[in-house]
């Protein structure tokens, strides 16, 4: 850097700590807290429509350091007051704070520039008119799935599709891709084409009257004012942050804002209209407890107490025919019985393939419903088979690997066939899947995206799951290796042309009946992808270890990973409805043929281990005894998720007590290693991938395996009893 450069990165760095001095003229709070940050587009979403170049005080923090001018700095700041000048009505709080901040920017930040030598001025934004600020404080809550079903009359918001994966919306944004709130439009599903009347973006919105009236006041509170005028509910959106205010958590046991409640109904945890105000009360009861009367914070809760209060009355007031239009009456079903069987929400099904009835579509099941007439509806997210894609031709797939759409769509009841199961591939990978299932499994890595012909890869599974079932814990039964995956060329390698080319256009697929996956998908030809360390392609020059491609060497008899299941069935993928019942009896009798399998196995390997020490309070139950290469056999290997649970937390640490053998020492507090998904044990980061994923998306597979066998390499190991009596002697000389 040179000692132009770095002169401007002090004096930037000098100004930008002198906004965390300003103060509010008013009240006396720094005002550097509200921008530091961009709005969260889940709570905000009309924001990003009308800001069209979002940036905050950490943005500059970020960039400070790699300015080429001043002028540059100058234009952040300024973009930040003039985003808030414009979004925010003037006699804000948000208003005056900008102001604040702009005084700063033309009284200190720019004259002193100018006196040290730099050629700056003001950067020429539009202007902020009064008809344009504040006149955008709209708020669209996003549409929420049903958790509670009963025989309540529901009725039904349908939308137009949204960008990829409906699993990933969030209200709290805490996982998933971000989508725009306010891109919905009230479409009627009885126009245009028999595919339209099916085709859906997203699940379908059935709310119950009171639920109706419950986000009615949210709505109506989101556009309130205070005496001050700030937004009603510009102290309650969060909660304290822990690092910041610890002593609120000592204070308040029963913590509640609005991204919680959020969160509630977005689950359907609320049952009534009184739980939630229970819970709104509670919210302001905690704000006036824990601040003074004085205080900003205590008189906005006074204020959104006087308006809730209303706008509920407002809304009890209002008849239940009001919220429930008889052309699109639905009645919610807890569960859909049929042929004996009983289907929920979360459940994964086959339904009938009018395309090839030897394929049914591979499903999740999101909404279940009937009408009027008394036909039985449900609502699925389709998993499509590698030949129902477009795809490069050099992909190559595993065994009976399906890949998640963007696709949700409406089927009666009657074209279920059965259950089936599909099971995320970085848990798979590790383990069977702890709890029964019934009928074909298939695996699922990547997901994919019928309008750019992508694949990418899953890196929260939850994200994926209603909401409904997204809480739930899919346990697994650990295996002593990790799976060795093959690779099969693409099922469509045929199609492609002879004339083609690695700049050729991407192929559309062949559309057969309407509502069903493509007949069949397309190939194209593409160059190398020097960037896929994930072994996609099979010209790919990085694969990872688990994978064996078509032309790879088989793995060796003493290798530690073990093949793909032994319930795997070849023709499982391909099931016609009268093989259904025979192959659920194969598959039941693999399972019971598996699960003595590792009995055996577990039982051999607690006989051989030789005498170790376990903590008293460990459930047996949640112990798994492995056979180590080392002198720690008999080191036990646990579910530290449940145990966490159940005892409080076990976490492994440096200092504890130690227990000495002839062999080397074992830290006690060692022995306990945790499971599955692992964080920083015997894993090493991944230097790249050609993944796309949010920033607030919690990835359960960011990390590779480093080679080696099991957890053997986890374990702190100490020095003998023998070395350390020397060591100590030898001091002792000294």
């Amino acid at each position: 850097m040179s000692k132009e450069l770095s002169n401007l990165s002090k004096k930037v760095k000098q100004f930008y700590d002198e906004i965390y001095t300003i103060k509010d003229t008013v009240h006396g709070y720094p005002i550097w807290e509200i921008f530091s940050v961009v709005p969260d587009k889940k709570i905000y979403p009309d924001y990003f429509q009308v800001i069209t170049s979002p940036t905050s005080l950490n943005s500059i923090k970020k960039r400070y350091p790699y300015y080429s001018s001043a002028n540059e700095f100058i234009r952040d700041l300024a973009q930040i007051i003039w985003n808030a000048k414009t979004y925010n009505q003037a006699g804000s709080d948000v208003y005056r704070y900008a102001e604040l901040l702009d005084g700063f920017l033309t009284e200190t930040v720019i004259p002193k520039f100018k006196k040290s030598g730099y050629e700056v001025g003001y950067p020429d934004l539009s202007p902020i008119t009064a008809e344009r600020a504040g006149t955008l404080i709209a708020y669209n809550l996003a549409p929420l799935p049903p958790t509670t079903q009963d025989s309540s009359l529901l009725i039904t918001q349908p939308g137009t599709p949204v960008p990829e994966d409906y699993g990933n919306t969030t209200l709290n944004g805490d996982e998933g891709s971000e989508i725009d709130l306010n891109s919905r439009k009230n479409t009627k599903l009885t126009g245009g084409t028999k595919d339209q009347a099916h085709k859906r973006g997203r699940p379908p919105v059935i709310d119950k009257p009171f639920e109706q009236r419950i986000k009615n006041v949210l709505r109506t509170l989101k556009r309130e004012k205070d005496r001050n005028s700030t937004l009603i509910t510009f102290y309650f959106e969060k909660l304290p942050d822990s690092r910041e205010f610890p002593e609120y958590y000592n204070v308040i046991t029963d913590p509640m804002s609005l991204d919680e409640i959020r969160k509630k109904i977005k689950q359907r945890k609320y049952r009534d209209v009184k739980s939630f105000v229970d819970d709104i009360k509670k919210m302001l009861e905690n704000a006036k407890y824990f601040n003074e009367q004085n205080s900003p914070i205590y008189a906005q809760a006074v204020d959104f107490e006087v308006l809730f209060n209303r706008s509920i009355e407002e809304e009890m007031r209002r008849p239940d025919s009001d919220f429930i239009p008889l052309d699109s009456l639905k009645i919610p079903l807890d569960q859909l019985e049929l042929h004996g069987k009983l289907y929920k929400i979360g459940d994964w099904i086959l339904i009938n393939n009018p395309n090839d009835a030897t394929k049914p579509i591979v499903s999740q099941l999101f909404r279940i419903w009937k009408t009027q007439d008394g036909q039985r509806w449900v609502n699925v997210c389709w998993y499509l088979r590698p030949e129902q894609t477009v795809h490069r031709v050099d992909r190559l797939f595993l065994e009976n690997e399906v890949f998640k759409s963007g696709q949700y769509r409406d089927h009666t009841a009657d074209e279920i066939l059965g259950h089936c199961y599909v099971a995320y591939f970085t848990r798979y990978q590790r383990g069977d899947p702890a709890n029964p299932y019934e009928g074909p499994l298939f695996i699922c890595e990547y997901r994919y995206n019928d309008n750019d012909k992508n694949f990418n890869k899953i890196r929260t599974w939850k994200a994926c799951l209603p909401d409904e079932v997204r809480d739930e814990e899919e346990h697994t039964i650990p295996l002593p290796h990790m799976r060795v995956f093959k690779k099969y060329e693409s099922p469509l390698k045929h199609l492609l042309p002879a004339n083609a080319t690695i700049d050729m256009p991407i192929p559309e697929p062949t559309i057969g009946a309407a509502n069903a996956p493509p007949l069949h998908g397309a190939v194209y030809l593409r160059d190398i992808d020097p960037q896929d360390d994930l072994g996609q392609y099979a010209s790919s020059r990085i694969c990872p270890k688990y994978i064996i491609r078509p032309n790879d060497p088989p793995p060796s008899e003493n290798s530690p990973a073990i093949a793909t299941p032994v319930a795997t069935n070849p023709n499982r993928n391909t099931v016609s409805p009268n093989e259904q019942q025979q192959l659920h009896q194969q598959l039941q009798q693999l399972q019971r043929q598996q699960q003595q399998q590792q009995q055996q196995q577990q039982q051999a390997a607690m006989y051989h281990a030789t005498p170790s020490f376990a903590p008293t309070t460990t459930a047996s139950s949640f112990t798994l005894p492995l056979d180590l290469p080392t002198a720690s056999a008999g080191l036990l290997r646990m579910d530290d998720a449940a145990n966490s649970r159940r005892l409080g937390g076990i976490k492994p640490t440096s200092q504890g007590p130690l227990i000495w053998f002839r062999s080397p020492a074992l830290n006690i507090p060692s022995r306990i290693t945790p499971t599955v998904p692992l964080t920083s044990l015997n894993r090493i980061r991944k230097h790249r991938s050609t993944q796309l994923t949010d920033d607030n998306e919690d990835n359960d597979d960011d990390f590779e395996e480093r080679p080696g066998n099991g957890i053997a390499g986890n374990v702190r190991l100490g020095h003998s009893a023998k070395y350390i009596a020397y060591k100590l002697q030898k001091i002792g000389k000294a």
